[in-house]
């Protein structure tokens, strides 16, 4: 969303915006299952979430800066992410929340929650991260749904990688003779 985490115009530490951005960002989460997530699923390190849409449960380890965001703030609910009057946000509703604070911060319009999890998705594969890594974080039963949310991703830097794989000490068959096409030399 912006150049240095450091310098998200979202919210502080320790504000409901910056946890809503660090647990979609760390966490390659929808709406729907970054609303139902509270004290209860984290433990020893990592953080399990019930993934939804027919994707499959994960249990990844804390970041440090998720683990920083979730330290700032004080487990009052069974949600970390609760209305003013303590009731359990909807999905909607922090989609429409979510929007408001990005227009507030002065972010494109583009910029809305769904973005952070193909951001999220994005960042692990420009690391480096397989496609089976990708769906042990992200809960995708298919290859095809982790390459919609990494298409985007580095092809340079890809490229660089599979080109710096090959062997150039590797010999080759037939390298001294002609290359001939329908019986005409080149």
């Amino acid at each position: 969303m912006t150049k240095s985490r450091n310098t998200v115009p979202i919210g502080p530490r320790g504000s409901k915006q910056r946890l809503v951005l660090e647990l979609a960002l760390e966490t390659t989460s929808r709406r729907s299952e970054i609303v139902r997530l509270g004290p209860q699923h984290v433990r020893d390190g990592r953080i399990r979430i019930d993934r939804i849409h027919g994707s499959r449960p994960v249990d990844i380890p804390l970041t440090p800066e998720l683990k920083t965001a979730l330290d700032a703030m004080a487990p009052m609910h069974l949600t970390y992410l609760t209305t003013p009057d303590g009731k359990p946000r909807s999905p909607h509703g922090l989609a429409i929340d979510f929007a408001k604070w990005c227009d507030a911060a002065g972010l494109p319009a583009r910029c809305r929650l769904h973005g952070l999890k193909k951001a999220a998705m994005r960042r692990l594969a420009e690391a480096g991260a397989t496609g089976h890594e990708l769906m042990a974080v992200s809960g995708h039963k298919t290859l095809s749904m982790v390459q919609h949310y990494t298409a985007a991703a580095d092809r340079s830097r890809l490229a660089d990688s599979a080109m710096a794989k090959r062997n150039t000490n590797a010999v080759y068959t037939n390298t001294a003779a002609l290359l001939y096409k329908r019986g005409k030399k080149l």
